[in-house]
């Protein structure tokens, strides 16, 4: 049984890309954890502490009755860049201020060459970019597609990540050093990390260019590394909050840079205050997890089973509350489907799939 909505709301799409038919929602992996994660309830309101992290279970708000959301489209409009008509969107994302959509186009996944573009919300003045967006914060996660995209630059572009191969072997490097070139010139380059697993997964970094976090692993699994280029200190992920689990799923470092969410293994969200050195558990299966500036929000899909999400959801790190934006089916009756990004006011969600762009404003969030 699906949960009722928590609050009233309305769908308003402002723009659209395309027409296709929609797809169920998006698969999850099925990769598992070898690594327990103790947990509590914060109804239990029990101590549990370590010399460097603490860590607890939060348990999802029962959603309240409500009555059937209000779905009022607004806009729909078929828009076909010129001579790109055949090919698909690859990923989709907001400029700094929630003023225009940014996506980028290919023959299809992992090919090259792809194109950006920039949209308005009404779905008028789109201009093709003569140069890629800088991006250390696009879904999904497509590393082994286009590095160039997961972060290798700063926001601003001060900084290049450059990740170094180690000792080879006849399966490639066996480990890898990971250096931070400064643009700027205060130093050539210096090394970030040092003995890495030899794959780059991702960069997120904060928007003042001050810290970044890296993924790096061998052939299976990921390590993350916590980088404060200002203080120029390297942490390991688990030596900061009791989180180690390789076959993590996804990871989004909030803008502020003070919180870090992590799919586990199993699925649970796994929200680490990176001052305090905490960890608090939600138990289910996530997946899309995007952060809004505001609050900060922590924006998600949610499901009970790894295959199907059920709704998407809003969790507020200040009030410690979550809410049910939509459930699936609200969005699949309007042929809504696929990621999505939130606009950085937290306001809107921009939802796309290969031949389609929607952008859909939250009331009552």
């Amino acid at each position: 049984m699906r949960d009722k909505l928590m609050m009233r709301s309305c769908l308003v799409v402002i723009s659209i890309l395309a027409a296709c038919s929609p797809s169920k929602s998006i698969m999850l992996s099925t990769q598992q954890s070898n690594t327990p994660i103790k947990t509590k309830t914060v109804e239990e309101h029990t101590e549990f502490a370590t010399s460097t992290s603490a860590m607890l279970e939060l348990e999802s708000p029962t959603p309240e009755d409500t009555s059937e959301t209000n779905l009022d489209i607004s806009l729909h409009q078929k828009i076909h860049p010129e001579g790109e008509e055949s090919k698909d969107i690859i990923v989709a994302t907001w400029d700094e201020i929630g003023e225009y959509v940014y996506y980028a186009v290919a023959p299809g996944i992992g090919q090259r060459p792809y194109k950006w573009f920039k949209i308005g919300l009404d779905g008028q003045n789109e201009d093709e970019l003569p140069h890629p967006i800088i991006a250390s914060r696009l879904y999904p996660v497509t590393p082994n597609f286009y590095p160039e995209l997961e972060g290798l630059v700063s926001p601003h572009g001060r900084f290049n990540i450059e990740v170094e191969p180690g000792e080879m072997t006849d399966r490639g490097p066996v480990d890898a050093d990971v250096w931070l070139v400064d643009t700027k010139g205060e130093y050539l380059k210096k090394k970030i990390i040092e003995s890495a697993g030899a794959n780059f997964r991702r960069a997120e970094w904060t928007e003042d260019e001050n810290v970044v976090v890296i993924g790096m692993g061998p052939e299976f699994g990921t390590d993350l590394y916590h980088i404060n280029i200002k203080l120029n200190e390297t942490t390991m992920i688990n030596e900061i909050a009791q989180f180690n689990d390789p076959g993590l799923l996804e990871e989004t470092l909030s803008p502020d840079g003070q919180y870090l969410a992590i799919v586990d293994g199993n699925g649970n969200l796994n929200l680490i205050n990176i001052p305090e050195g905490r960890v608090d558990v939600m138990k289910g299966f996530f997946q899309n997890l995007r952060w809004a500036d505001e609050g900060p929000k922590l924006f998600y899909y949610k499901g009970t089973g790894w295959h199907e999400a059920e709704s998407l959801n809003s969790y507020s790190v200040s009030s410690n509350e979550e809410n049910t934006i939509w459930k699936m089916d609200e969005l699949e009756n309007e042929g809504i489907a696929g990621f999505f990004e939130v606009s950085p006011d937290g306001d809107r969600i921009l939802f796309w799939e290969p031949r389609q762009l929607w952008v859909v404003a939250i009331e009552n969030n």
